[in-house]
């Protein structure tokens, strides 16, 4: 015998329902939210280029993701919308970019990237208790990083990417001027243009490591996928703009001294040019303090060393 409900009866066996079908599914969302660092997370998977995608990482503030900050290493601040957004753990996704695939499994934050044959190119993979991103060093060089530090291949060294005279081996290499930029010469580069960290290529994982887990977030990286280096850099100067010309005289001949010990033999120095007729385009003596005779009197001071410039600046 069939069972009749009157519309009070209905009304109330459908809401029971229907709060009980609503239920299990707000807690799967809740436990599927993304995190790094404790903080809640949104991907974002951007097209830049037929070659070149944009991975953003960045955290939710009062359900907001903010801005990349602007840094003004890049030409643009608006690469244009994402191709994907995600908050919640979706399994294993794939976007296309362009010439590559981004074959997402976000059960392991690892975001697997291949070319238009589907063949591997890297595998980025995101530490969620410390924002560390991993990744394939491969079996060939590794170049770039901005000047100084190990020479022609940069993996089995870890590079603090600290700037300056101290930066790495001053005495045979010189100083150090880091950048976030790796050039895997299988076929890939990547910029990570946020956050400040530290490479360790010493195994055949490498190792970007954020300089904390609070700086982790927001992360944002730009991938290039190219077996030419001319693809490889032209990329990189979309992203990050071309060099200005330099000035004429910089191609000519620049003489250089860092110990001159008084203002008679800096004088010597250009009169020895001009009496045997030898081209000159810029005759340069280093000024900080540790000089013996800079221009200056001490390091961070625009005051004019009087034991050189008897006269003050107006000196011939």
């Amino acid at each position: 015998m069939s069972k009749h409900y009157n519309r009070r009866q209905a009304l109330k066996t459908i809401a029971t329902a229907s709060a009980a079908a609503m239920l299990p599914r707000v807690l799967r969302t809740e436990q599927q939210t993304l995190h790094i660092t404790g903080r809640e997370l949104e991907i974002q998977i951007t097209s830049i280029s037929d070659s070149t995608l944009r991975l953003t990482l960045l955290p939710i503030e009062n359900g907001r993701a903010p801005l990349i900050p602007d840094d003004g290493s890049l030409v643009r601040r608006d690469w244009g919308a994402p191709l994907a957004t995600l908050r919640a753990n979706v399994g294993k996704r794939d976007v296309k970019c362009g010439a590559l695939t981004v074959h997402i499994n976000s059960d392991l934050l690892a975001f697997n990237i291949s070319d238009a044959a589907g063949k591997p190119l890297q595998q980025l993979t995101i530490d969620p208790q410390t924002g560390n991103v991993s990744f394939i060093t491969g079996d060939s060089p590794l170049l770039g990083l901005g000047e100084g530090g190990p020479q022609f291949d940069r993996r089995g060294s870890i590079d603090e990417m600290r700037s300056g005279q101290g930066g790495y081996k001053l005495q045979t290499h010189g100083g150090r001027v880091p950048i976030p930029w790796v050039i895997g010469t299988a076929g890939w580069a990547m910029f990570i243009h946020h956050p400040f960290g530290a490479f360790d290529f010493s195994r055949s994982q490498g190792k970007f490591m954020p300089a904390s887990a609070d700086s982790a977030l927001p992360l944002d990286i730009f991938f290039i996928g190219g077996r030419e280096p001319a693809t490889i850099l032209a990329e990189y100067a979309r992203l990050t703009g071309y060099p200005e010309l330099p000035p004429l005289w910089s191609f000519g001949y620049q003489q250089s001294h860092r110990t001159l010990a008084s203002r008679e033999e800096i004088m010597e120095e250009a009169k020895t040019f001009r009496s045997k007729k030898l081209p000159c385009d810029a005759l340069i003596y280093l000024g900080t303090g540790f000089c013996p005779s800079g221009w200056n009197t001490e390091n961070g001071s625009f005051a004019w060393n009087s034991k050189v410039f008897p006269d003050g600046c107006g000196a011939s």
